[in-house]
């Protein structure tokens, strides 16, 4: 009796030892495989400007304020702040941030001010030192210095105030409408005015 007992508790201890290699088993080859995906899978890494110090977010098609200032600087240093050397490379990089409604309108404007930076050999320079934006946060307004150089002499320095308006085509804000405003009339200028 003793001795069937004995096997009857061996066979059960060893039927518990072959479930405990074979949980360890599928735990290995489920480690292996995690370790697998972590190596070789795709990763991600999202970088935030060192400039924002608040949440920046797009939701419901609203900016949050910290994203439209942060855009807002980098259309307005493509825009104004030009160099012979730069002028190509700004025209092109702000055609990718314009919307299809004001592309054609402001290509035609800024290839214009391209040809004149060139061939006066014109350095602009815009300096911000407030941007605003409206209730609706889809749009600002910029106020800063505009300088303009030729050659290495400055010719001439303006305050300067400008509105930038902003549509999403799909979940992208693009530039909707970009112009000099006359805050002693409250009139905005054309199109033309962004070249000075």
């Amino acid at each position: 009796m003793h001795s069937d007992h004995l096997i009857l508790e061996t066979q059960k201890i060893l039927k518990q030892r072959n479930l405990a290699v074979v949980a360890c088993g599928i735990l290995l080859f489920a480690n292996l495989g995690l370790s697998a995906a972590v190596m070789f899978g795709d990763k991600q890494t999202i970088l935030i400007p060192n400039s924002l110090n608040q949440e920046a977010s797009i939701s419901n098609g609203k900016m949050s304020p910290a994203y439209l200032e942060a855009l807002t600087r980098d259309v307005v240093n493509l825009m104004l702040t030009v160099t012979p050397a730069s002028v190509e490379y700004n025209i092109n990089s702000v055609l990718k941030v314009t919307h299809p409604k004001f592309y054609g309108a402001l290509k035609t404007s800024l290839q214009s001010r391209a040809a004149d930076v060139v061939n006066r050999r014109i350095s602009v320079y815009f300096t911000p030192q407030s941007i605003t934006p409206t209730e609706d946060n889809l749009g600002v307004l910029v106020v800063g210095k505009l300088s303009t150089y030729l050659g290495k002499e400055e010719v001439s320095l303006e305050d300067k105030t400008y509105s930038i308006t902003y549509a999403f085509e799909g979940f992208k804000p693009l530039v909707l409408d970009f112009h000099e405003v006359n805050l002693k009339t409250k009139e905005g200028g054309s199109i033309e005015k962004t070249a000075n």
